[in-house]
């Protein structure tokens, strides 16, 4: 489960959420808040989480962690972006550390229907992982999904609907580690634009 929350400042975007993934067994959570501006044509932004681990047996053990990004929208119809995640590289202990990432993509906008991603991701202890993706609104306020990772290898289709202020989005995933699995979330905007 996770909840987040986002609000617009004069000077940025603030926002906050959490997160729960587990069981009695094992089970993680996550607190985190971040801040992120445009500047021109570019949007840069960072992250502080506080990550807990709970393993039955083992007890409980808590980390800080931060990611920073940004976008910049090249032309109107390609943008390319980058990010890290756990810059400060944390360890929950002398053997154990957080995953440390590098992730770089690119997106280009056709048409106002159609959008196409690639994206490459480096974990610095593991092979890079290839990503794309792509959109296609078939209506206003619907639009299609579909995906595929190289380095472990999965498949993805999810299906969007959005109106000016609620919005439900559901994906599908299928890898030959996980088989399948779901994942569905809702929005909700208070204020328009």
């Amino acid at each position: 489960m996770a909840a987040a929350f986002a609000m617009p400042l004069k000077f940025g975007v603030i926002g906050a959420g959490a997160y729960k993934f587990g069981d009695d067994l094992y089970n993680e959570h996550i607190l985190t808040t971040g801040f992120s501006n445009q500047f021109g044509l570019a949007a840069l932004g960072g992250q502080v989480n506080y990550i807990q681990y709970r393993t039955e047996g083992f007890g409980s053990k808590g980390v800080w962690s931060l990611h920073v990004g940004g976008i910049a929208e090249i032309t109107p119809h390609i943008s390319v972006g980058a990010y890290i995640v756990n810059v400060n590289q944390p360890s929950l202990n002398p053997e154990d550390k957080l995953p440390t990432k590098l992730v770089a993509g690119i997106g280009f906008t056709p048409t106002e229907k159609f959008l196409l991603v690639t994206e490459i991701e480096k974990d610095l202890d593991y092979d890079a992982t290839w990503k794309m993706g792509m959109e296609y609104k078939f209506h206003e306020k619907f639009c299609a999904r579909t995906g595929y990772n190289i380095n472990p290898n999965a498949a993805f289709f999810g299906l969007g609907f959005k109106t000016k202020k609620f919005t439900i989005d559901y994906a599908l995933q299928h890898s030959l580690y996980f088989n399948m699995s779901h994942q569905a979330s809702v929005g909700y905007q208070f204020k328009s634009k």
